[in-house]
């Protein structure tokens, strides 16, 4: 069963639409469906967007005892329909126009004709999808496909919360729910997004776009239509892997004999005056229990059977269905969601649910919703390594500072996923470093090593990571990335360099502090190693050590200097409390003097503010 990708008529003209047929429905129901796959294309890129078009607001959303889903999954399919390699894809969700991922178009409920269209939302209020990035925050939002052969798709899912309530509380709702006082959609809150990408074809970059609508619409559950349990006693979820999954491998989760039900005249979706025969699989419905930081969804599968008609499909990367055969008494599916393992030492969890035609120009979803469901996803540390070090470790303004960035797999199995059962999955391993505060990146030093040898794209940012360029920019550089082709088998290494220049404007503090990551296409860090490299300059911190008998901080007639060897620790006071803390990193240190006036001194300091610490419990020091 192959999904309809449906283009609805534009949102004005789907009022006037919707107002005029109503009553003609029933009339036309034996007319053969319209469809029409919508692709958005640029040059050798095409756009799909994978969805469907009612989001499910539970008609008890009114009551404090009301849980119904809360969130979508939907998906863009990018593929290549050129005859030569399309290289350096990213792909988006958010708003197009602005060029915001992660951000999706608003309405204004102050900008007619708003309030003419859903008069039940008659406060002021933005409404708009929200996007659910988890420990990546909208860095989610931005997806790295690496390199489409000509014919070769790439499938992305992301998931998105949308509105329930008027002024887009949480439930139980204090004032309207969004959908509309009629039954009809034409006054319930829609909303829309973009999914778009880019690419490079060898002559220049290009963009291809696409736009989907999606209504919420006010519907019931119902008991003909289950998760767990499910009518069966065979019926049940399950994880492939009940251990904890590495960060780099998948994990699936399995849904047996997931009971949709009776299939029957759902809402007129597509405008066509006939009632659709559809239903959707939804693999995440509660938003605060799934980290797409800890766990990617990459594929959905399965196999559905039609009852009745005694028919059966199997589908891949796929969530809605529509066309299901009339003479349907029950659909059921096994329902398989994949998930890559991104983060280190977190957990998360599914929580599935689906959505049918029932009735007549209805549509219902699961009665059981949030009584049962596939278990949680736990995954372990990478098995991972990753060092960073600078040259040298005491710089003067106007010169260089070379970063060597060593990382290693120690585990068993290959780190990064580029194939998984044969379907295009880009999810390489990625080292990223950031040029430090207050330096200047030196143009054409970022380089690699690599055991063994494979190739490695060296991604540059002007904009802290927002967009990308496989092409080295003159100036400007804030951000760097080394993404590996392949995945890096167990035992291989390899080593980032770059440079960066310290300005003699340079006026950021003593310590310049830089972090590298080794994480999978653009998750959250599994590793992360730190380099901090002092700023020569021409101050000197210099005192005694001595025994403060009266504890007044103040060296007085008759306390005595502490002879060395004792020794004493500098510190730059980071943020200038004068309290040592652990963000107040260590410069350098030393020790006194094995006179008896306890001397000690530090030279070559940069301006700042410092703290001088030394250890009481020295063997040194006369306590006692």
């Amino acid at each position: 069963m192959e999904i309809k990708v449906i283009k609805p008529p534009s949102r004005t003209a789907a009022w006037a639409y919707a107002l005029a047929v109503p009553l003609v429905l029933p009339l036309i129901v034996g007319l053969a469906l319209f469809r029409a796959n919508l692709v958005g294309a640029a040059g050798g890129i095409t756009v799909e967007i994978l969805a469907g078009y009612n989001l499910i607001v539970d008609s008890n959303v009114r009551s404090p005892s009301t849980y119904g889903p809360a969130a979508a999954t939907v998906a863009g399919r990018v593929c290549n329909n050129s005859s030569t390699p399309i290289t350096d894809v990213v792909v988006y969700i958010g708003d197009y126009t602005k060029n915001t991922p992660g951000i999706y178009p608003a309405r204004d409920s102050t900008v007619a004709p708003f309030s003419t269209l859903h008069p039940a939302l008659d406060s002021a209020h933005v409404y708009s999808f929200t996007h659910v990035g988890g420990s990546q925050g909208l860095a989610d939002a931005t997806r790295q496909a690496g390199v489409l052969q000509p014919g070769e798709c790439t499938v992305q899912y992301w998931t998105l919360v949308y509105p329930r309530c008027e002024n887009s509380g949480n439930p139980p709702c204090s004032q309207d729910p969004v959908w509309g006082e009629s039954v009809k959609p034409w006054d319930d809150l829609w909303l829309t997004f973009n999914v778009w990408a880019k690419g490079f074809d060898g002559v220049s970059t290009i963009t291809a776009s696409n736009t989907w609508t999606m209504t919420m619409r006010n519907e019931i559950s119902a008991m003909a239509n289950k998760i767990q349990p499910n009518g069966n006693p065979s019926g049940r979820w399950f994880n492939t892997d009940t251990n904890n999954v590495k960060p780099g491998e998948v994990i699936t989760t399995n849904g047996i004999l997931y009971r949709i039900g009776n299939v029957r005249f759902g809402f007129d979706n597509n405008r066509d005056y006939m009632p659709d025969y559809n239903f959707w699989v939804q693999p995440i419905g509660d938003p605060g229990q799934f980290d797409p930081g800890c766990f990617r969804l990459i594929r959905t599968s399965g196999v559905i059977t039609v009852e009745g008609a005694s028919k059966t499909f199997t589908f891949t990367d796929q969530l809605y269905f529509t066309d299901v055969p009339d003479d349907n008494t029950n659909v059921i599916g096994e329902v398989f969601y994949t998930f890559m393992a991104l983060g280190t030492n977190c957990a998360t969890n599914p929580t599935p649910y689906q959505e049918a035609a029932s009735g007549y120009d209805n549509e219902k979803f699961n009665a059981d919703y949030g009584a049962g469901g596939p278990p949680g996803m736990n995954n372990e540390a990478a098995v991972l390594a990753i060092d960073k070090s600078s040259d040298p470790t005491l710089v003067g303004v106007g010169k260089i500072i070379t970063y060597q960035i060593p990382f290693q797999n120690n585990g068993t199995g290959p780190a990064g996923l580029t194939l998984y059962q044969g379907a295009y999955v880009n999810n390489p391993l990625v080292v990223s470093d950031t040029v430090p505060n207050g330096t200047i990146y030196r143009f054409g030093s970022a380089s690699y090593t690599l055991t063994p040898t494979s190739d490695v794209s060296i991604r540059y940012s002007t904009d802290n990571g927002q967009t990308w360029s496989n092409t080295e920019p003159p100036t400007g550089v804030t951000t760097l990335q080394w993404w590996l082709k392949d995945p890096l088998p167990p035992g291989g290494a390899g080593k980032a360099t770059f440079a960066v220049v310290v300005p003699v404007t340079y006026t950021s503090g003593p310590v310049i502090e830089n972090c590298a990551n080794l994480q999978l296409d653009s998750g959250p860090s599994l590793v992360r190693a730190c380099a901090a490299t002092r700023v020569q300059g021409s101050a000197i911190v210099g005192n005694e050590v001595w025994r403060d008998e009266d504890n007044n901080g103040q060296l007085n007639s008759g306390e005595p200097y502490v002879s060395g060897p004792v020794t004493v620790w500098l510190y730059w006071d980071k943020n200038g409390d004068k309290t040592l803390d652990s963000n107040d990193p260590l410069i350098v240190t030393t020790t006194t003097g094995i006179t008896t006036t306890g001397l000690y001194t530090f030279t070559n300091l940069y301006t700042g503010t410092y703290l001088v610490k030394v250890d009481k419990t020295d063997p040194d020091i006369p306590f006692g």
